[in-house]
């Protein structure tokens, strides 16, 4: 089922479709217990179906998540949902480098190393930190602070560790004129290049922000890989005069084909290009002095012109791709990156977002037959580096209709554990048949402020359940008068019924009845319906006799279904005896033959 806008999932609310790309979707969606807002990523890739490469999947992704920098985006965990994996990840609102390039241009210079002066302490705290390399650098992947100054603006690098996760193979099958640009020539051939790779992307990032086009601009595939492995590089200052020289042995060597020649580190990229543009500069700030700006904003909104947060394969949908753009050929001037790089204090970390537990039930909808015992299967995966003893609880108008969950389960550092969750819907007018909401809530006995939920659906089947008894016990029929019955019928099942009652009788009876009318009995209610029942003679050639015969109350359910509830009733039906009827006989038989003897 795809995502809807208003949709809950896993304790999100889904507010609407930000970007769409070739290999995934992200939705807006707010958290339903912290408040904050989050991208949620749907990655569409046959390769994570199955379940092995799923948890695979989910055991490096728990790495990325210990990544814990200003300029990275933050990643909340891992989602299974029916069109494929998707990811928790912290929402900034200002679009992304990419996005800003594509509508203004090339940067000012020192706007650029401002930038990416935050991308590469990003990036070289991740491999320092957790050897994590980013595999996919590129502008789409840095994402900006809301439009305002840029000397202001904060950078983060999302998608962390994606390319890694799913493989070099994936990415240079499908990124051929989005990610392919940046992909260094080693990985071509075959081999990893490791943090060398990430030191050639931000260089190539660099030429396209300085210049406002990327280093190879070849335009079909077969070109594009000829031109990535020759190295052939048009020095920026060609396309930017007012670029010093100085720039070009900076950035060419960062793109170079050997990995020796690069710089070994993205600070060290970085620093050299500061220097490079101001001869006077001597170092290039450290993390902790980047201009104060606005964190990850949660305002509802884009960049100034409608473009997505963040576009997956680096073209927003509807624009034209930048080799096909023409680049402005404003001159730029060099303004004294010293003073424009010397900044304050940087924000303070964000708040802390969901904790490290996930809880998944299937299926959803669940259905429940009243009176069956049934199950949730529910899957608690730990993201944490320490295991933890998870209980587990459910919220719904269901409650004291179902039974408990079980008792506390060992859920490893970084694994999953399966739980069937009972589920035994009581036999009665309530619950009605629908559906109905069901939270399940995994917490941490050690650790209560670790938890997670999930919400799924009950949909309770119907039940039918019918009773009926007769009053008085014993009718009698006397001549022509007839037995009236009080028949009283009680709706013990789950929705809503129209009942009737009528009498079945042997044709050796001899007698006649009338059925009540129709009557709507909702659950629970019960009603009493007149039956009538009257002998067809006044005659009865035999004593009066005690007989039987059968009341019963059907229920039209609707669609063509009944259901039908029956007593036995006994009673008596009397009429002018044999013995009375024979005197009768023989006295007007007397009579006759008087009078024809008279005559």
């Amino acid at each position: 089922m795809r995502l809807q806008s208003g949709q809950r999932l896993r304790g999100l609310v889904i507010e609407r479709l930000v970007a769409h790309g070739g290999m995934a979707d992200i939705w807006l969606a707010r958290h339903e217990v912290y408040g904050h807002l989050e991208a949620l990523k749907v990655l569409r890739d046959a390769d994570l179906l199955d379940a092995e490469a799923q948890e695979r999947f989910r055991r490096e992704a728990a790495v990325v998540r210990r990544l814990q920098h200003p300029g990275i985006v933050r990643s909340y965990g891992v989602l299974a949902l029916e069109e494929g994996l998707a990811l928790r990840m912290e929402y900034v609102a200002g679009g992304d480098l990419g996005s800003e390039l594509r509508r203004s241009g090339p940067l000012p210079p020192a706007t650029v190393c401002a930038l990416l002066t935050q991308v590469a302490g990003a990036l070289d705290y991740a491999y320092d930190a957790e050897g994590v390399i980013h595999r996919d650098v590129k502008p789409a992947n840095v994402l900006l602070s809301a439009p305002g100054d840029f000397a202001k603006r904060r950078a983060w690098v999302t998608d962390f560790g994606i390319a890694l996760l799913l493989g070099a193979s994936r990415v240079t099958r499908t990124h051929w004129h989005g990610s392919m640009r940046y992909v260094p020539p080693e990985r071509l051939a075959g081999a990893d290049p490791g943090r060398s790779g990430d030191v050639y992307a931000l260089g190539v990032t660099a030429y396209e922000a300085l210049t406002g086009r990327p280093p190879f601009t070849a335009a079909d595939d077969a070109a594009l890989v000829a031109q990535v492995l020759s190295g052939a590089v048009t020095p920026p200052s060609e396309l930017t005069p007012a670029l010093p020289t100085a720039v070009d042995e900076v950035l060419l060597a960062a793109v170079a084909v050997d990995p020796g020649r690069r710089p070994p580190t993205c600070t060290a990229l970085v620093e050299s290009l500061v220097a490079a543009l101001d001869p006077g500069s001597e170092h290039l700030p450290a993390d902790d002095e980047l201009t104060e700006a606005d964190g990850p904003t949660e305002s509802d909104g884009l960049s100034t012109d409608d473009e997505p947060t963040k576009v997956v394969d680096g073209t927003a949908p509807g624009e034209p791709d930048p080799l096909t753009r023409r680049v402005p050929t404003r001159q730029l001037t060099r303004p004294a990156p010293t003073r424009q790089l010397t900044r304050p204090a940087a924000p303070a970390p964000a708040p802390a977002g969901p904790t490290g537990l996930t809880v998944q039930a299937y299926p959803d909808p669940l259905r429940v037959r009243p009176g069956r015992p049934d199950h949730l299967d529910l899957r608690v995966y730990n993201d944490d580096d320490r295991p933890h003893r998870v209980e587990l609880r459910t919220q719904s108008p269901l409650d004291g209709s179902i039974a408990s969950p079980r008792g506390p389960v060992e859920v490893p550092a970084g694994g999953l554990s399966h739980l069937p969750l009972a589920l035994t819907v009581q036999p009665g007018p309530m619950p009605r048949a629908g559906r109905y909401p069901l939270r399940v809530v995994a917490r941490a006995v050690d650790e209560p402020a670790v938890s997670a939920a999930d919400d799924v659906h009950i949909d309770v089947e119907p039940y039918d359940a019918l009773y009926v008894r007769t009053q008085p016990s014993d009718p009698q029929c006397r001549g022509r008068e007839p037995a009236r019955l009080q028949v009283l019928v009680h709706n013990d099942g789950n929705r809503p019924v129209t009942a009737y009652a009528q009498v079945e009788v042997s044709p050796a009876l001899g007698a006649t009845w009338r059925a009540s009318a129709p009557t709507r009995l909702e659950p629970g209610e019960q009603v009493r319906l007149p039956l009538e029942l009257a002998p067809r003679s006044t005659f009865w050639l035999g004593r009066p006799r005690t007989l039987r015969w059968w009341v019963s109350a059907a229920a039209d359910m609707g669609h063509g279904d009944h259901a039908v509830a029956q007593v036995t009733q006994h009673g008596r039906i009397s009429g002018v005896e044999l013995i009375g009827a024979v005197v009768l006989v023989a006295i007007l038989v007397v009579l006759v033959m008087a009078a024809l003897t008279s005559r």
